[in-house]
């Protein structure tokens, strides 16, 4: 079947053109043609629907180098054959460095065919491979962008585990100027050496891995929660090149699920622990009334000692079923508007003496204009004395005088209240632990393990977020975040009578 072929002819002799036609179908084309003779004709009939331009080396008016330029000019990549009588070496060198595709004399045209042919199958295999690279730039762009916007940390490294290149959300998830990760070895992102060799072990093994649950460690030595996902890099013969590695934070949401897992076991513990507390009080109420009127007897010295051991676990046990009645309680918190400052204050008021009593220093830093926000005074009062003197015990098993800090600022659209001691810190692994009822770290008698789960309980009923962060001998800081409100319009000396 003939192959359709869109021709120009640039020939000023009808004949030649003729003979030029009848050869290319010859050749198996079904030329659709046209012949034009002047510059102004040749300009008109560029179009880049042509497959090939055939053009006589001289004519009256016009010449093929200067049809060939004014081609280029247009940019149109079309084929460009000459077909003349006469063609010397040099001039037939030049017409191939100005741009043509080949040359022939009309005296051979047996030739023309396969000229044709081969030029038409360069023109396809140029085509392809302007394809070929435009679609890798593009893909090569695409990459680009998707490297420097995305959210997730990128790291490519060499099978040494240096960093030749590395994301701006890598940057700012290690910590790290981009000189100093660049400059780093990816194996040192790892906080536990265990999980290293094994993700190293699984990405060898496999060739890539995903959502590969870790820890990594920080510039400034905190720790992360993330996925990693990795793949080898391969060079076209198949060596190892590098490693890709695409890390993402998961700290945030596994915080809000241990939040929420936390919330859902305190509110199952409060209905047991109400249970329990209403239980336990008829009893209690009995051996704290008869044991005092046991009291009053006039009774050997030995059992007066014994009841008053009794009276003494019996009042004991009285404070712990109020603790375990405060912690089941549903009440709502009764909210006006709360100057933290005002708030802060009186927390610490309460806790002067024994500070005072304790060699204890208290620092107080405030940020902002002012910070306010919807609460129970009693309550909020309630969870900072609680957190103040945990800082005070925690002080206490490791120096005589120590240090507190309160800071108070704004977190957003929140109010945070930040207290940090330099006492005993808190062990990582139990830094989990530290909300859940009955929890505690304390010496017998000396705590019920209620405090922070009320204080958690609070915080939480305020729309507020309460977590701690702590290394171990360095000393604990606590974070209470409250929603902000805006500064009360009304006179504070006067302030509207409280609902009950």
């Amino acid at each position: 079947m003939p192959i359709p072929l869109r021709v120009l002819l640039l020939e000023d002799q009808p004949r030649d053109a003729e003979l030029i036609v009848r050869e290319l179908k010859r050749a198996g084309y079904e030329p659709v043609w046209k012949r034009v003779e002047t510059e102004q004709d040749y300009l008109d009939s560029l179009d880049e629907d042509l497959n090939i331009i055939l053009a006589d080396y001289r004519l009256p008016q016009f010449d093929a180098l200067l049809a060939l330029n004014l081609l280029q000019e247009r940019k149109l990549d079309i084929p460009f054959i000459i077909v003349t009588g006469t063609l010397g070496d040099e001039v037939a060198a030049e017409c191939v460095r100005r741009g043509a595709a080949d040359y022939l004399i009309k005296d051979r045209l047996a030739r023309l065919g396969s000229s044709v042919a081969h030029v038409l199958e360069q023109k396809t295999a140029q085509d392809e491979r302007r394809k070929a690279e435009a679609t890798l730039k593009e893909s090569e762009e695409r990459y680009r962008t998707l490297f420097h916007q995305s959210m997730d940390a990128i790291i490519v490294a060499t099978p040494g585990g240096k960093v030749p290149a590395a994301n701006p959300a890598a940057i700012e998830l290690f910590g790290h100027t981009r000189h100093d990760l660049l400059v780093a070895n990816v194996r040192d992102m790892f906080a536990d050496h265990a999980d290293r060799e094994q993700v190293q072990r699984a990405v060898e093994r496999r060739g890539s891995i995903r959502d590969y649950e870790a820890r990594i460690a920080r510039k400034d030595g905190k720790q992360r929660d993330c996925l990693l996902s990795s793949a080898l890099l391969r060079d076209q013969k198949g060596s190892l090149i590098g490693y890709q590695w695409i890390v993402r934070d998961i700290t945030d949401r596994k915080q809000a699920e241990d939040r929420l897992r936390d919330s859902n076991r305190l509110v199952y513990v409060g209905e047991l622990a109400a249970g329990v507390a209403h239980e336990l009080n008829n009893p209690l109420a009995s051996i704290l009334g008869f044991s005092e009127l046991l009291m009053d007897e006039d009774l050997p010295p030995n059992i007066t000692d014994d009841l008053k051991r009794i009276h003494t676990d019996a009042q004991r046990a009285a404070r712990i079923v109020q603790d375990l009645l405060y912690f089941s309680r549903k009440k709502q918190p009764q909210k006006q508007h709360l100057d933290v400052m005002d708030v802060v204050k009186k927390a610490l008021d309460m806790k002067a003496h024994d500070f005072r009593a304790g060699g204890v220093r208290v620092s107080v830093v405030s940020r902002g204009a002012g910070a306010f926000t919807m609460g129970d005074e009693h309550q909020l009062i309630q969870v900072l004395i609680n957190i103040l003197t945990n800082a005070e015990q925690g002080i206490k098993q490791v120096r005589q005088n120590g240090e507190i800090s309160v800071r108070i600022g704004p977190a957003g659209n929140r109010v945070r209240v930040s207290i940090t001691d330099n006492g005993s810190g808190i062990p990582q692994e139990l830094m989990r632990k530290i909300f859940d009822p009955f929890f505690t770290t304390k010496q017998v008698k000396s705590g019920t393990g209620l405090g922070l789960s009320m204080c958690y309980g609070i915080v939480r009923q305020h729309d507020g977020e309460l977590w701690a962060e702590s290394l171990p001998g360095a000393g604990a800081t606590f974070h209470v975040e409250l929603p902000q409100a805006e500064k009360p319009s009304v006179d504070r000396e006067n302030p509207p009578p409280r609902q009950l």
